[in-house]
């Protein structure tokens, strides 16, 4: 974990490093990818040796292997890894998940969302739910949604968002749902674009891209008062109220919302 993160720091400061003469950026480069290269290895070992010796493993042992197999995806996280390495590990990795218990650290899970942010493959919508009651939980939706967002503009953005209310707006049921709309939300940039931007939208939306942003506080704000759970509630309201603070949607219902989202609910 150490040196993980020490060569995240590198990587980030690359440029003044090779500046100063301190190491250039190809030998940090090449000391990274060894690193990385072996921290692969090793988790592929972890994954391979754990699916066959189930049988036999002791408690302590497994907590051990356990601690090493999220600190090593964790350094991979944050030094970034090669997409088509992950795939190597996805037979091991799914049958070490099958199998693991689900104890307090959620190897299970995290290893899953590993592979889902880090593979080859397209996050797709119904891979953005999970379980809401915990922390890796919380985290592990956030992750997908950001990886899902990789390389979407605005508009691909509301497309998602679009998709993650659902027919019928089942998503706005759900909390995992509402909290992947909540990321999906606060990615998207101000609403206020150029005029060449705008233009460049409106072509779009010639082929079809339905919801924006005022629409989707529109939906969001209908939704509210309907709601009987107290999380649901908390979750709808928090966005408003980010929304507010940060998206400028001149909508006349938004403006109206203003001097009554704080009010007192009867």
């Amino acid at each position: 974990m150490v040196f993980g993160a020490a060569f995240s720091i590198f990587q980030a400061k690359a440029t003044p490093l090779d500046d100063l003469k301190i190491i250039s950026r190809d030998d940090l480069d090449s000391i990274t990818g060894t690193f990385k290269s072996g921290l692969l290895q090793q988790l592929k070992e972890f994954l391979h040796r754990t699916r066959k010796e189930k049988s036999t493993k002791r408690q302590t042992s497994q907590l051990t292997e356990h601690l090493t197999i999220l600190s090593i995806m964790d350094a991979l996280g944050a030094l970034g890894v090669d997409p088509s390495k992950v795939a190597e590990l996805v037979d091991d990795a799914k049958a070490f998940c099958s199998w693991v218990q689900d104890t307090e650290l959620h190897i299970g899970k995290r290893l899953e969302t590993f592979l889902a942010v880090h593979g080859p493959n397209i996050i797709e919508e119904e891979l953005l739910e999970g379980d809401v009651s915990t922390v890796n939980g919380r985290q592990s939706i956030t992750q997908k949604v950001l990886a899902s967002m990789t390389s979407k503009d605005r508009l691909d953005k509301l497309k998602l968002l679009d998709s993650i209310f659902g027919p019928g707006l089942v998503g706005l049921s759900r909390l995992d749902k509402l909290l992947a709309a909540r990321q999906v939300i606060i990615s998207m940039e101000d609403t206020r674009k150029a005029a060449e931007e705008e233009e460049n939208e409106d072509d779009k939306k010639e082929v079809g891209a339905g919801l924006d942003l005022s629409e989707a506080y529109s939906i969001l704000c209908s939704t509210l008062w309907k709601v009987s759970g107290i999380r649901q509630f908390c979750i709808i309201s928090e966005t408003l109220e980010l929304m507010l603070k940060t998206k400028v949607i001149p909508h006349p219902f938004i403006q109206f919302s203003l001097s009554n989202i704080n009010r007192a609910v009867p």
